[in-house]
């Protein structure tokens, strides 16, 4: 991206996800840090996510507890696909990032995931939380395992440096 989302936008984006899921799944949405803390500097916790616990250098072993997924285009993604965990993938068309939002719509194609936008009333959004194995691992193998992919980041490489 190319500019920084304004935290008013980004805030309210998240607000209205978590608390549709809360409601719909009536568990709590755990917030799980980027491993680098590089990319987190723009906001405060507090401010972006209000009460909701952050927590730092859990990713893999949270993913692997969860019964779903909440994501943008992270590499979390992977890590779900990797323990077959069923996904919702949230956007905001407040943040409009078309390069982003093409990538976001490819994975929720190739992975028959959940899409939710979070500009949207979602009154009659429902979680879908089968997994269709033959397209998670379809995704494994076309995108984590292959190192001729142009994935910036191979998963093994992330696992190393950042788990």
């Amino acid at each position: 991206m190319n500019k920084v989302p304004k935290l008013i936008d980004l805030k309210s984006h998240l607000d209205n996800t978590f608390n549709k899921i809360e409601e719909l799944t009536n568990i709590e949405v755990k917030i799980l840090a980027h491993p680098n803390p590089k990319l987190l500097k723009t906001y405060n916790y507090s401010d972006l996510y209000g009460n909701r616990k952050v927590y730092e250098n859990k990713t893999v072993e949270l993913i692997k507890k969860s019964k779903l997924i909440l994501s943008d285009y992270s590499t979390a993604i992977n890590f779900a696909v990797l323990n077959y965990k069923p996904l919702i993938l949230m956007y905001s068309n407040q943040l409009n990032y078309p390069q982003y939002q093409k990538m976001l719509i490819a994975n929720y194609q190739l992975l028959n995931a959940n899409l939710f936008n979070s500009d949207e009333i979602n009154e009659n959004f429902k979680i879908n939380y089968d997994v269709n194995y033959k397209k998670y691992n379809s995704f494994i193998k076309l995108f984590i395992n292959n190192f001729n992919s142009a994935n910036k980041y191979k998963t093994s490489k992330f696992i190393k440096e950042y788990c």
